[in-house]
């Protein structure tokens, strides 16, 4: 509850980029597999093309309707960006965990 993934990338073309994040519990038990998406005219791009997003955990979404909600404690499994459109050249140089306390919410 207390967490948010940052991420920074870049793109050759505006466009849609989404984050997936798969959890478990502590003793390894599946807890689903959540996405959002990042409202590209939320994150500018630096003078580099660089653009920066932090998504509160609470910015995502069960993958499937009757998929489970988010579980307070779980542990981040796998976490991905990425889009769904051909050679936009998606960049990543950062993607994270991070405490909401050091988040700038976009």
């Amino acid at each position: 509850d207390n967490s948010a993934i940052r991420i920074r990338f870049r793109l050759n073309r505006r466009t849609n980029v989404g984050v997936f994040l798969s959890t478990h519990s502590p003793t390894w038990n599946f807890t689903g597999n959540f996405q959002a998406y990042i409202d590209i005219h939320k994150s500018p791009a630096d003078a580099d093309g660089w653009r920066t997003a932090t998504l509160p955990i609470g910015a995502f979404h069960p993958l499937h309707k009757s998929g489970p909600t988010f579980q307070a404690g779980c542990v981040a499994a796998t976490l991905y960006a990425t889009t769904y459109a051909d050679d936009v050249g998606l960049e990543v140089s950062q993607l994270e965990v991070i405490a909401t306390g050091n988040a700038d919410r976009l």
